[in-house]
This record gives C-alpha cells, structure tokens and sequence, in this order.
C-alpha cells in the first residue's frame, strides 16, 4: 500500500544535511532515564518485530485481491479484500484526498468496494473484480491472521547472533551514508519509520533460514512488513511475492551495501527492478578497496559520475549496420571473463579520453583524466591486474 508524506524540499533554506557519522556516541548504562528507557523500547520493538510470526499472512483470504482498477486496459490500483489499495506513487498523490470522508463503519469487501468505485470514479476506470474477491459475510466469519509473539525462540545461536550484528552494523553504515548524502525529509521520515522495522526482518530472515530461500520467506511476511521492504527499497510498486526471481527477493533483504548478484550478469535485481553501480558486487576485494581510496572524500554525486566511464554497453552493431539490444547475462558481462584486467580497462579509458581530447568539453576532461589516474594509482597500490 503506498505511503504518502509530504515535507521540506532538500534544497530549502531550512534544512541542513546531518552526518550521523559526525554525532557523539553515548553508553546506555550512564545516560539519563528518558534515553535509557527510549532505548529500552526501541529494543523491544526490535525483539518483537524479529519473533512475531503470523500464520500464512499471504495465503490467508483476507488478503487476496479483491478487485482492480484498469483504465485503458492499464492496471492503476489493486484493492485487497481487507480494502487496502495497492498503486504507484503517482497515482497515489492522486487519489490520497478520495478517503479522507471515508464512513468509519466499511470494513474488509465492502470498504475495498467503495475504494474501488471512489478511485474509478475519479480515474475515469473500470472495476474488475478478482476470482478471490470476498462477501462481506465470508469476510465476516472468516479466521483472522494471528500474529504471536515466539518467546522461546529468544535465544540465537553464537552464528545467528554475528550474522545479525552483521546484518544491522551493515545497514546503519548504509543509512547514515545514505541520510548524510543530501536525500529529502520524505526519505528521512521513512527510513526513520521502517528502519528498525527492516533490522527486524532481517533478524527473522536469519533466524528462520530465509536468506536460503528468500522467495518463500518474503512470502510468509505480513502486508505490513511487505510495505517496510518497499519503502526501504526506494520501491515505487507494491511487492508482488509471487513475481520474484531469487536473486531479487534476496536483495530486498538486504542492505544496498550487501546486494549479490547471483546470475553474474553484472546487474543487481531488487524486487524486480535492475540497478548497476560499480565497482560490480563480483568484483574481487582488492578492486573495491581501491575504488574505495580512489572515491574517499568524493561527494555522492561526483561518485556517480566517476562510474560513468565503466558503464557497460549492452547493444552491439551486426554486419548490415544494425544496432540490437543485448541482454544482461554472464557471457555479456565484461566483467566477468576471465581475461578481464581492471587496470588495463582503466588504461584503455585513459586512452580513448586523449584520443576524443578535441570533442570533450576541458572541464570534464580533466575531472576524467584526473579521477582515472588516481584508480589506476589506487589499483596498483592493492596489486590488481
């Protein structure tokens, strides 16, 4: 279900870009009442959060769909029985002031029946109800999801408890990077919403296997904790478990600086979005410590652009002069071959700059040429070929 919040624009005047790296760190034991007792809650939610199981929150009725919403032949909104409305976040800026009126009393169909027409109305769409679409009465007498807490599953294993700590140390590196980076108060708002949320998940992925099978872990998370994989994912549809290959559910549960890429096309799937970044998660260490120093002090922004010259190209020319798409796969990955060399990759990028030196504007020349010559230092100083 989308979430919408509104908030400051990062470049107003009034907001200022903390770096949570830079904060002064406490201990627990010798700070005063109302900070013990704020971390003691927050511990607790954490707790319950990792140990709460629902029964089969995916497969039970109430949360089948229970109409959609089409205009143009075009799915815009999916309503659950229960009359939660799942749609992008352009639509949802749309359609956020439709329930505002909304009668207290609808519940379950006949709420997701009101919703429906309210949204088809203002849409100019059409209602197709689903095949697993409730009455109101079976909704009525139907069983609950029961969500319980597990109290004598509180005890991890030495392995699950470093996993953990993994896991979470991970994802507190990436969030404080990610809020010092400049992103909207809606983004800061959110993460400060579902970021406990997602540790939690991610301890009860450890704790009940579900990094080994994360397509049917993400199946048994509640709509809830769906909507925090989302909203920590930057996502703008609704999770569709059943539309996840293995490689993007597994990424959902983790942090962005721990996304694997499986098949070693050199892309990484999140849900079923693909993204690219460099060095590639494949990459040997050596080659992501020397990005690291090539890269430390640099800002966000001037990151992406220093990936730019690494970005693979995925179209190829036949012999009649035509161009053809080429899909990601491991045989097109040039990363992946065997005679691959990073230094002599970033050599030939040194090259071909000089080469088109009289068609590239000076100042992205030099940031070129400068960035490139010190990777190629940094690759050197970590003995990569």
């Amino acid at each position: 279900m989308t979430s919408i919040s509104s908030g400051l624009h990062i470049n107003s005047p009034n907001v200022t870009a903390i770096d949570l790296r830079k904060l002064d760190t406490i201990k627990v034991a010798e700070s005063d009442e109302k900070t013990f007792q704020n971390y003691i809650q927050k511990s607790e939610k954490i707790l319950e959060s990792v140990y709460t199981k629902t029964s089969e929150p995916y497969q039970n009725p109430r949360n089948k769909d229970y109409a959609t919403v089409t205009v143009d032949g075009e799915i815009v909104a999916e309503i659950d029985n229960n009359g939660f409305v799942k749609t992008s976040n352009n639509i949802g800026k749309e359609i956020k002031t439709l329930f505002s009126s909304e009668d207290i009393v609808l519940k379950g169909p006949e709420l997701a029946q009101s919703r429906s027409e309210k949204i088809a109305d203002f849409l100019g769409g059409e209602i197709i109800n689903s095949s697993t679409a409730m009455s109101q009465k079976e909704f009525d007498f139907s069983p609950r999801p029961v969500s319980k807490i597990d109290f004598l599953a509180g005890t991890n294993s030495a392995k699950e408890t470093q996993e953990i700590q993994k896991l979470t140390n991970s994802f507190n590196s990436w969030e404080s990077e990610y809020l010092a980076s400049g992103v909207g108060q809606d983004r800061i708002k959110a993460l400060s919403e579902h970021g406990d949320k997602f540790v939690g998940i991610m301890a009860k992925a450890v704790k009940e296997n579900g990094y080994n099978n994360p397509q049917q872990f993400i199946k048994s998370l509640s709509t809830e904790e769906l909507e925090t994989l989302r909203v920590v994912s930057s996502l703008a549809e609704s999770i569709k478990p059943d539309e996840l290959g293995k490689e993007g559910a597994l990424n959902l549960l983790l942090p962005r600086s721990e996304h694997q890429d499986l098949d070693n096309d050199g892309f990484t799937m999140n849900g079923i979005g693909r993204s690219w970044s460099f060095p590639p998660p494949n990459a040997p260490e050596s080659v992501k410590l020397a990005w690291d120093e090539a890269t430390s002090g640099m800002s966000p922004g001037d990151k992406m652009l220093a990936m730019i010259p690494f970005m693979p190209i995925l179209i190829m020319m036949d012999s009649n002069g035509q161009v053809h798409e080429v899909e990601p796969t491991e045989a097109n990955n040039i990363y992946a071959s065997k005679d691959f060399s990073y230094t002599g990759y970033v050599q030939d990028r040194l090259e071909a700059l000089e080469y088109f030196r009289a068609q590239t504007p000076v100042e992205q020349y030099e940031r070129q040429k400068e960035f490139l010559t010190k990777f190629l230092g940094a690759l050197n100083n970590q003995d990569v070929a």
